[in-house]
């Protein structure tokens, strides 16, 4: 597998492990801290920044790009599929961006809990299977068809597209304090 696509699958192992700790905090933690929107305000970061910032920058403007040129259609099938399954991450997180920006003291209400717990069921059940598509289909298919010397060529440009190895390293580093703190617990209880 190449360095690119090595590297995507190893963030999205990563991703997963985040996803379980948001899924803990909703269902075991968030109605009861008085601190909620600063915690949703930690996961809306690593999943802007990480997720889709990161990981779906390099896909969309690496692999998904390369796949186009090698002959897949980018507004169907399974590149577009994905493409509007990253957007419609978006929306899920931009749910979670509100409910955290809210400058109203104590913790959430009733009607905020029920929006937070739609949004991160609906972007856990997203992203756990948009993540199995591409492991499992996507990917390999790019090995397929992607000319080997441009699939190697494409390394390089994944390096480049992440940006500062530092931000990377920061934001896995976010991601393990909410895994830390929220799955550990969970387990603990």
């Amino acid at each position: 597998m190449s360095k690119l696509l090595t590297a995507l699958v190893t963030e999205h192992d990563h991703i997963l492990r985040v996803l379980a700790a948001l899924h803990d905090y909703a269902a075991f933690h968030a109605h009861d801290d008085g601190d909620v929107r600063a915690v949703l305000g930690q996961f809306v970061t690593y999943l802007r920044e990480y997720v889709d910032g990161w990981h779906h920058h390099k896909e969309e403007e690496v692999l998904f790009v390369a796949m186009g040129h090698a002959g897949l259609p980018m507004d169907g099938g399974p590149l577009g599929c994905m493409l509007r399954e990253h957007d419609a991450g978006r929306r899920h997180v931009g749910m979670l961006a509100e409910l955290a920006a809210a400058r109203v003291p104590g913790p959430l209400t009733q009607e905020e809990l029920a929006v937070m717990a739609g949004a991160v069921a609906g972007y856990v059940a997203l992203l756990t299977s948009h993540i199995a598509k591409e492991n499992q289909v996507l990917y390999p298919m790019a090995e397929r068809i992607i000319a080997p010397g441009a699939l190697a060529a494409l390394d390089e440009l994944g390096e480049r597209a992440s940006g500062d190895p530092g931000d990377g390293r920061r934001l896995e580093d976010l991601g393990d304090e909410l895994i830390a703190r929220f799955t550990a617990a969970r387990i603990a209880s």
